[in-house]
């Protein structure tokens, strides 16, 4: 048997591992990969009717639990010990939830700063409008990961995504838990 035959095999045998490993992350968009709690829920894609492209994601006529999210994980190599803010435009259309998310993660698997807008979600219908999530990156992280998602019913587009540092001036956002604990007699 000449090498041939084996070389067109292992190539098919490559080119159907690489379709089938798309489809199974649902790349939509270079370069953004598909996650969240219930991610086949959700329709994802790029939008290219406006002046400048943007991603979207839809929710399906499904009965929905959790949330569907475009996001991209980079290396903390050149933001490490410094502040990083991620900021886009978003739009909603009968959203039950919208948010820009951002997260740092440790070398042990740890979370070590994270804001996804949940204080502040993007609700209803709405126009473009540009939103921030700022962290502080530690020496020690093993890599950010950011994106936008949508719970529950609705769409969100997301466009004009900036991954930037930025000094000590600029305030990180809220964190999703406070800092002190509140109404611990339930008076209110």
């Amino acid at each position: 048997m000449n090498g041939k035959p084996k070389a067109f095999a292992i190539c098919l045998v490559a080119m159907l591992w690489a379709s089938a490993a798309q489809s199974a992350y649902n790349i939509p968009i270079k370069g953004w990969l598909t996650a969240g709690s219930n991610p086949e829920q959700y329709t994802f894609g790029k939008d290219t009717s406006g002046s400048i492209n943007s991603a979207y994601i839809r929710s399906k006529d499904v009965p929905l639990k959790g949330f569907g999210t475009l996001m991209q994980q980079v290396a903390p190599d050149n933001y490490s010990g410094k502040r990083v803010r991620l900021s886009g435009q978003m739009k909603t259309a009968d959203a039950d939830s919208a948010q820009m998310w951002m997260r740092v993660d440790g070398r042990n698997g740890s979370v070590l700063e994270f804001d996804n807008m949940d204080s502040r979600p993007v609700k209803g219908t709405t126009d473009w409008k540009a939103y921030t999530v700022v962290l502080d990156v530690p020496k020690d992280s093993k890599d950010i990961a950011f994106g936008f998602f949508l719970q529950g019913k609705g769409e969100v587009w997301a466009k004009s995504f900036k991954l930037e540092t930025v000094g000590p001036d600029v305030p990180v956002t809220p964190a999703p838990f406070p800092k002190a604990p509140v109404n611990m007699d339930f008076s209110e």
